[in-house]
């Protein structure tokens, strides 16, 4: 269940997209590490005992002349990086930062 502004959407077979609108970058990290924490505390049992499940997500901002596939294409970044970094945590895309940068992505981790 997402708030009132804010879009859910399927993208692929396992990516989902959350489109928060009028949001701030702590904002949005935000509500990235409330919806980790709360997938990571959940368990599933699907009859051969439980099983514990972890999302790896990636926060980017619209910026002025950004396109759609601009901001899919960070937003995606950040989640390879969250990936690349352990899982299980929520990593931001900062397009200012530029692409060398160790300072590229704020981090929530475990």
């Amino acid at each position: 269940r997402v708030g009132a502004g804010t879009f859910a959407a399927r993208t692929g077979g396992e990516e989902f997209a959350l489109l928060i609108f009028d949001a701030t970058a702590e904002d949005a990290m935000a509500a990235g590490e409330r919806f980790r924490k709360a997938v990571a505390s959940m368990t599933l049992d699907l009859g051969s005992g439980p099983l514990s499940v972890t999302v790896s997500l990636g926060v980017a901002l619209i910026a002025d002349g950004d396109s759609v596939a601009d901001v899919y294409s960070n937003a995606d970044a950040a989640l390879y990086h969250s990936k690349v970094k352990g899982r299980n945590r929520v990593s931001l895309h900062n397009a200012a930062a530029g692409d060398g940068s160790a300072l590229r992505y704020r981090i929530y981790a475990k």
